[in-house]
C-alpha cells in the first residue's frame, strides 16, 4: 500500500472536486470533533511559533480563532528583544549533542534470531542515514518545545527504489519500497476525542498542506485541488506558514486528509482513506502488520493529567517575554524624550546659538550683566529598579525554560573549580534530560513500527535487497539481505544513556584518568572513551595501523581476506583482530570465513616471530645492525640488551630472547623459536 499512488482511487473522469461522499464526509466530520478538543493546543502552538520567530506584539482573537498582528503606532516604541530565540537554539543545540543509536535485542539465544537482531541494527543505522532521522528529530523537538505535544508516522511507499525504469505498457515498474517517516506537530493531526493514549485509539486523522500543483502529481489527479488550506487564513497567518516552507513569498495551500482506523469493532479490517477537497481519492483496508496499536508515536513536553497532549515551558515564558518588550519599550521611549541632554540660553543671548559648533573647548562669550551664562539641562535619572527590571525579566526566563549562563558556556561567579561548574551543569540540563529521554521512547517505537512494516512488506516482493551501513571511524559494510532474514526480530529501542547531553569536557576528564591508571593502553581506546571528533582522521594521521586493522575487520565480515604485510605493526593488528573475534558479527560468521580469520591473525603472528629473528641475527653479527633503519618500520634493538656474538654475554635489556650457548646464526631456527615462545605466551 501507498499513499503517493493509491491503488484504489476513482477513475479519473470522475476526479471532480465540489461534490461529496460518505467516507470524505465521515473524514471531515470527524477532524472536526478532534480539532475542537485541540482549540487550546493550536491557538498555544501559533503564539509561540509566532514568538520563537520574532512576532511578539500579536493578539489571538478567541471570536474569529485567528491569530494576528497588533497595529503599529508609528509615534510609540514597539521594542522586540527577542530572549526565547537564543534560549532555543541553546537548549536544541543540547537536546541534538548526540546521535541516535539503536538496539535490537535478539528474542531468541539461536543464530538464526540473533542474525536478525543484527541485520534489523543494521538497517536502523541505514535508515537513519538515508531519511536523515537526525533532521527529522529536530524537528520533531522544536514541534514538542513550541506546541508541548508533536507526533511521529510511518508508512510504506512500494514505488520507493525502482529497479527497472522502464516497464512494459501496461504495467508498472518493480520497485523495492520504502518506509516514509514524517514528523507532525499539534494543529497537523488529532485522534479520536476522549481517548487516554493516542497510541492505541480506534483512529487518527493527519491533516497536512501541500501546495495544489503537488497533490495534483502526487495523487495523479486529473484537476489541480482548489487552495482551501489558505483561503479562510489572514495574511499574518500566511506569513508564518511561508516561514515553516522556507520561502518569502505566501504561499497557496491544499489540505490533504489521511484518516487511520485500526481494526476494530466496527471496522474488522481497519481503513485508510485520503480526502482531497471533499473527495476521497483512496479508501483501502489497514495495511500494517501491527493491529494493536495506530502507526502514531506522540511526544509530550510536559504532560497533563488525565490528558494525552502536553504543556510546553515555552508557553509559560511567553508572558514574561511581553513584560521584557514592554519594559525594553518603555525605556526605549524615555531615552527618546527624555534621554538626550539640552543646551539652556538666556532670551537675550538667542543670536548666541547660531555661533556655538561642538568644537571640543569652544570658548563660548555671553552678557554677564543682563542673563546667567549657558547650561546643560540634565536628563533625569531613572530609577535603579527600571533600569533593572528587563534583567530581571531575563532572569526570570532563563529559569523558566532551564537555561542559564553556565548553558551558554559561561562561568558563574564565585564558581571557578570544573566540578562546581560540572554540578550546576547538571542541575541546569534537567529540562533537556526530560525531553531526550522522551524523544528516545518514541524513536524506539517509530524504529520498531518501521521494522515489521518493513519485514512484512520486503519478505512480499522476494526482492535480494542491498544496503550500505556507515559506523562512524570504520569503513563501509555492504550487506544483502530480505525480509525473512531479519526473523522477526523487530523490537527496538534507544537507550536513553546514548543521547542525553554530555559534557565533552568531562569525557575528556574520565578518559585521562582510565589512561593514568592503565585501563586504556592505545589511542583508539582514548579516542573513544573521549568521544573525540574526526576519530577517523585521527586514527589515519597518528595511528594509521589501528585504522588500516578495523578496515580489515570490515572485510571480514563480508567473507574477504587480507594479506599481513611485513611493514604492519602485528601487535596492533592481532590486538584489533582479537577485539573484532570477542563481538557479536565474528560469531555469526561462518566457520570458514573465522578460520579465514584465524590464519590471517596466525600470519601476522609468523611475521613479527620473523622480524625478531633477523634483529637477533642482526645484533649477533654486530649491535650496530640490530639499530640499522629497515624497510619494516620496525622498532629499532637496544644494543645494550643485543649479545656481541655466539658464546658472548646474553641480552640484559628487558623482554630480550635468549640467545643458543653456540653455533652460528640461523634466522630460521631463530624465528621458528620465537614462535614457540609466543605460542606458549597465548599469542595466538
Amino acid at each position: 500500500m501507498s499513499l503517493f499512488n493509491p491503488r484504489k482511487r476513482p477513475p479519473a473522469e470522475q476526479q471532480t472536486f465540489g461534490s461529496d461522499d460518505d467516507a470524505a464526509s465521515l473524514v471531515r466530520t470527524r477532524y472536526q470533533e478532534g480539532a475542537k478538543n485541540l482549540i487550546g493546543e493550536a491557538r498555544d502552538y501559533w503564539l509561540n511559533h509566532a514568538f520563537l520567530h520574532g512576532h511578539q506584539w500579536l493578539y489571538f482573537s478567541n471570536e474569529d480563532q485567528t491569530l494576528d498582528e497588533i497595529h503599529r503606532d508609528k509615534k510609540r516604541v514597539q521594542a522586540t528583544v527577542n530572549r526565547l530565540w537564543p534560549t532555543t537554539r541553546t537548549i536544541m543545540g543540547q537536546l541534538m549533542q548526540r546521535p541516535l543509536v539503536f538496539e535490537v535485542p535478539p528474542t531468541d539465544v539461536s543464530d538464526t534470531h540473533i542474525r536478525g537482531a543484527k541485520l534489523s541494527e543494521s538497517l536502523l543505522r541505514v535508515l537513519h542515514n538515508e531519511h536523515m532521522w537526525e533532521r527529522t528529530r529536530e524537528s520533531f523537538n522544536y514541534a514538542i518545545w513550541k506546541g508541548g505535544t508533536a507526533a511521529l508516522t510511518t508508512y510504506w511507499d512500494e514505488h520507493a527504489h525502482p529497479i527497472l525504469e522502464e516497464a512494459a505498457p501496461g504495467e508498472s515498474p518493480i520497485s523495492e519500497g520504502d518506509t516514509v517517516e514524517e514528523h507532525l506537530n499539534i494543529t497537523q493531526f488529532v485522534v479520536e476525542p476522549g481517548t487516554r493514549n493516542p497510541e492505541f485509539a480506534r483512529w487518527w486523522i493527519k491533516a497536512v498542506a501541500y501546495p495544489p500543483d503537488e497533490v495534483k502529481a502526487r495523487f495523479q489527479l486529473k484537476e489541480t485541488p482548489p487552495a482551501d488550506a489558505s483561503a479562510g487564513m489572514t495574511p499574518f497567518q500566511r506569513k508564518l506558514i511561508s516561514y515553516d516552507r522556507w520561502t518569502s513569498t505566501e504561499t497557496e495551500l491544499t489540505t490533504v486528509f489521511t484518516m487511520y482506523e485500526r481494526p476494530n469493532h466496527e471496522t474488522p479490517k481497519g481503513r485508510v482513506v485520503v480526502v482531497v477537497g471533499d473527495e476521497s481519492i483512496h479508501d483501502d483496508e489497514w495495511p500494517y502488520p501491527f493491529k494493536h496499536r495506530l502507526n502514531l508515536v506522540v511526544g509530550v513536553e510536559t504532560p497533563k493529567e488525565n490528558r494525552w497532549t502536553g504543556d510546553s515551558v515555552f508557553t509559560m515564558a511567553r508572558p514574561v517575554q511581553v513584560l521584557l518588550n514592554v519594559s525594553w519599550s518603555s525605556i526605549a521611549e524615555h531615552m527618546k524624550l527624555a534621554g538626550n541632554a539640552r543646551l539652556l540660553l538666556p532670551m537675550t543671548t538667542i543670536d548666541l546659538q547660531e555661533t556655538i559648533t561642538d568644537l571640543p573647548g569652544e570658548v563660548i562669550p555671553y552678557n554677564d550683566a543682563l542673563a546667567t551664562k549657558p547650561a546643560y539641562l540634565t536628563p533625569p535619572q531613572m530609577p535603579a529598579w527600571w533600569m533593572n527590571m528587563p534583567d530581571q525579566l531575563a532572569d526570570q526566563i532563563d529559569d523558566i525554560l532551564g537555561s542559564h549562563d553556565v548553558s551558554r558556556g559561561d562561568a558563574p561567579p564565585n564558581i571557578e573549580s570544573g566540578f562546581g561548574i560540572q554540578l550546576l551543569k547538571e542541575s541546569d540540563s534537567t529540562p533537556t534530560t526530560r525531553m531526550s529521554k522522551e524523544v528516545a521512547g518514541c524513536f524506539s517505537r517509530l524504529a520498531t513500527m518501521v521494522l515489521e512494516i518493513t519485514e512484512q512488506e520486503a519478505s512480499k516482493t522476494k526482492i535480494d535487497r542491498k544496503s550500505v551501513v556507515q559506523t562512524p571511524g570504520q569503513a563501509a559494510i555492504t550487506i544483502n539481505w530480505n525480509g525473512e532474514d531479519m526473523n522477526g526480530q523487530t523490537t527496538a529501542f534507544v537507550p536513553e544513556d546514548a543521547i542525553i547531553p554530555r559534557s565533552r569536557a568531562a569525557q575528556m576528564e574520565l578518559a585521562k584518568d582510565m589512561l593514568a591508571v592503565g585501563m586504556i593502553t592505545s589511542i583508539g581506546e582514548f579516542m573513544a572513551v573521549a568521544e573525540l571528533p574526526g576519530q577517523r582522521d585521527i586514527l589515519a594521521a597518528v595511528a594509521p595501523d589501528i585504522q588500516k586493522a578495523r578496515e580489515e575487520n570490515a572485510l571480514f565480515g563480508h567473507g574477504r581476506q587480507s594479506i599481513p604485510r611485513d611493514f604492519d605493526d602485528h601487535q596492533i593488528h592481532i590486538s584489533e583482530h582479537n577485539r573484532y573475534r570477542k563481538s557479536v558479527d565474528y560469531r555469526l560468521l561462518s566457520e570458514e570465513d573465522q578460520e579465514l580469520i584465524q590464519k590471517h591473525i596466525d600470519a601476522h603472528v609468523s611475521l613479527a616471530a620473523e622480524e625478531l629473528g633477523r634483529g637477533r641475527a642482526a645484533g649477533a653479527i654486530d649491535p650496530a645492525l640490530a639499530t640499522a633503519p629497515n624497510a619494516t618500520d620496525a622498532p629499532f634493538v637496544d644494543p645494550v640488551s643485543t649479545p656481541t656474538g655466539p658464546g658472548g654475554p646474553g641480552p640484559v635489556g628487558p623482554g630480550a630472547v635468549p640467545l643458543p650457548p653456540e653455533g652460528p646464526i640461523d634466522p630460521g631456527q631463530v624465528s621458528d623459536d620465537v614462535l614457540a615462545q609466543l605460542n606458549q605466551l597465548g599469542g595466538v
